[in-house]
């Protein structure tokens, strides 16, 4: 699964409600649309269960976690490895791939552990049968032959250990070190013999390796030239479902947009000839405004009548004569010079 797939496989569960119900094919179109986006999902579950990929938690948590943080663009800086990382954690088939190379290099490794293996084990049996040869040839006793299995098994024996042995061996009589010399001497052919099969066996197990490592090599290849075509195949597919989804859903949100769009406008003219009915220019103004005149002419006239009345009632009182003492009294004071 690409890493597009990936992000929109969030949203995929989501269903859409502004659909054309009328059109029973349409609604089918887009169910199967739905359908194989959730078809591609499990592709990825189902890759990595065929293959056997099981996710390493912490790999996985670091790769979503670069993938998160770093912009695509920015991926041709980062180390191969990272980005091979990240893509297997989102792509099964990038994981296959890693999975299938690290195999052909494990059986590669394995085979030439194997002919190391082999190749020394055939020097030791041909350095094995010429000693034989020669303790056969020089008469080693069983004390010397025990020496030489000591020395071929890389045993250092202690010095007093040594010291009994060659007590335990010097009191033996003639018959018993006769024998466990035959002995000696039989477990070191018996060595012989198993290594020659162990030797045959090893170069069989070459060859069957070798076998098996043409053949997944040979897949492998097969794998690497078809899995890139298969995954933008895959990934194509995934544009075309997605831009199918789109395409069906182009006309609803147009549809929503306008909707949305006229009723706003609707309750815009609406709320404006509310505003209307409340204008100041308003047959309610005008009569608000003429009552009030009509009010205060009529307060005017009543002010004006109570006015008239009340002076009419007012008695005027006779003028008084004024002394000449009185007239100098209130005759007024010259103004000031200054």
């Amino acid at each position: 699964m690409s890493l597009a797939l990936a992000r929109s496989s969030r949203s995929s569960s989501l269903q859409r409600t502004l659909r054309s119900s009328s059109d029973r094919a349409l609604q089918d179109a887009i169910k199967n649309v739905a359908r194989s986006k959730e078809e591609f999902v499990n592709l990825d579950k189902n890759i990595r269960q065929i293959m056997n990929l099981p996710r390493n938690r912490t790999r996985s948590w670091l790769a979503k976690g670069i993938n998160w943080i770093v912009p695509k663009r920015f991926y041709p800086k980062l180390p191969t490895s990272v980005v091979k990382m990240i893509a297997e954690e989102f792509d099964a088939l990038e994981a296959g791939e890693g999975k299938y190379r690290d195999t052909v290099v494990g059986i590669q490794l394995g085979l030439k552990n194997l002919t190391h293996a082999v190749r020394e084990k055939g020097e030791q049996l041909e350095s094995l049968r010429t000693d034989v040869e020669r303790a056969k040839a020089e008469n080693w006793n069983a004390r010397r032959l025990h020496e030489y299995i000591l020395e071929q098994a890389e045993m250092e024996v202690d010095e007093e250990i040594a010291e009994l042995l060659d007590d335990k061996f010097s009191v033996l009589g003639e018959e018993e070190k006769e024998s466990r010399r035959q002995r000696l001497l039989k477990q070191l052919e018996g060595n012989v013999a198993i290594g020659r099969l162990t030797v045959v066996l090893g170069v069989k197990s070459c060859y069957a390796g070798l076998e098996v490592f043409e053949v997944a090599s040979g897949e492998y290849y097969n794998y690497i030239t078809n899995y890139k075509p298969a995954a933008a195949i895959r990934d194509t597919a995934i544009a075309l479902i997605e831009g199918s989804d789109t395409m069906h859903a182009g006309r609803d949100v147009i549809m929503e947009t306008y909707d949305v769009s006229l009723r706003g406008i609707d309750n815009a003219l609406e709320a404006a000839r509310k505003c209307r009915d409340h204008s100041i220019v308003s047959v309610d103004m005008q009569k608000l405004l003429e009552t009030g005149n009509k009010k205060i002419d009529d307060k005017l006239r009543i002010l004006a009548n109570e006015d008239q009345k009340r002076l009419r009632e007012v008695v005027p009182s006779p003028i008084p004569r004024l002394e000449a003492t009185n007239v100098i009294d209130i005759a007024p004071v010259p103004a000031s010079t200054n």
